[in-house]
């Protein structure tokens, strides 16, 4: 009997939640108006801090954007951190990969504390910084998780792969060995974000594989933000974004940033973004729902395995 009891009252918990997730998507608001969930920063490596309880976001909204950790005093408001901006230099408009467009330059905050780390626009980017740090690919194949054996990469021969928030994630470079074309796009790819890194941290210490990758492949990565893709529209066959979209805290932002992906995608071509949110605190079939009435039949909608989210721009007519 009780757990009968228990099974009806999860039903409908869910379906509840279910309800208010999608009228906080389709409701109209102004970007005031806009629920933000704000968590905590990330704690700096091996420091706890208090935890945040996300008190902005409920229901279903809060399942799906909810991936606050335990966070410390924000670097910005501590005196122990030494805090830059730099306002990176424009792209240099080329046509060898894909047509540009000009886009305003996305400031980069560098926050440095020699003994904590250093942080790029709020994320550590100290190597051992947790799940909120920088992601640094390892595997030999950086695709694989995006569903893609190397065999499959071949589709897009001679078509323009855009990695979105590589960092250091090693996508391009894996990409170029195939003879592929591809490109990385991050806030930070710029000649002065670089050299501020290493004056904040000479040892490289903290972001000194992040200089490296810069120096290593810079002919490959371009400076822009996930929000304002600096490609016109469908001029990019395949977009892959991993560890990206979870990083983005609200869920008006996710939506920003998926929908700047469809723009730029050709007809036929795709966009695979892994690690939407933390696993299971979404609901699957809703999102699916809800993506493919946002795109109204010009985006066919795959989720795959929980957490890799597949967009395919369709033909039309």
């Amino acid at each position: 009997m009780r757990s009968r009891f228990l099974r009806h009252f999860r039903d409908f918990f869910m379906t509840a939640s279910m309800g208010a997730l999608l009228f906080t998507i389709a409701t109209p608001r102004s970007a005031d108006a806009v629920n933000h969930f704000r968590p905590s920063p990330n704690p700096a490596p091996n420091q706890k801090g208090p935890k945040t309880n996300g008190s902005c976001a409920t229901g279903a909204a809060q399942r799906f954007t909810n991936f606050a950790l335990n966070g410390i005093t924000s670097a910005s408001s501590s005196p122990s951190f030494e805090r830059f901006s730099i306002t990176p230099a424009p792209n240099r408009m080329t046509e060898d990969f894909a047509p540009m467009r000009k886009v305003p330059a996305t400031p980069v905050v560098v926050e440095a504390n020699p003994t904590l780390g250093v942080m790029l626009n709020g994320t550590w980017v100290t190597k051992d910084a947790g799940p909120r740090g920088f992601h640094v690919q390892e595997s030999p194949n950086p695709l694989h998780d995006l569903g893609f054996f190397q065999d499959d990469l071949y589709d897009f021969l001679n078509e323009p792969i855009l990695s979105v928030g590589e960092g250091a994630g090693l996508v391009v470079p894996y990409l170029k060995r195939l003879g592929l074309k591809a490109r990385g796009l991050d806030l930070w790819y710029d000649e002065a974000v670089i050299q501020k890194l290493k004056e904040v941290d000479p040892e490289g210490k903290h972001s000194g594989y992040l200089v490296e990758y810069y120096n290593r492949h810079k002919q490959n990565l371009v400076a822009g933000s996930v929000f304002d893709i600096p490609y016109q529209n469908e001029s990019i066959k395949l977009v892959v974004a991993k560890y990206l979209i979870n990083n983005i805290e609200t869920q008006r932002d996710k939506f920003r940033a998926l929908d700047e992906m469809v723009r730029v995608l050709k007809v036929d071509g795709e966009a695979r973004i892994l690690q939407l949110a933390e696993p299971g605190s979404f609901d699957e079939r809703l999102l699916v729902k809800v993506l493919s009435e946002r795109y109204g039949g010009k985006v066919s909608v795959e989720l795959r395995f929980g957490n890799l989210l597949i967009l395919k721009k369709l033909r039309r007519g």
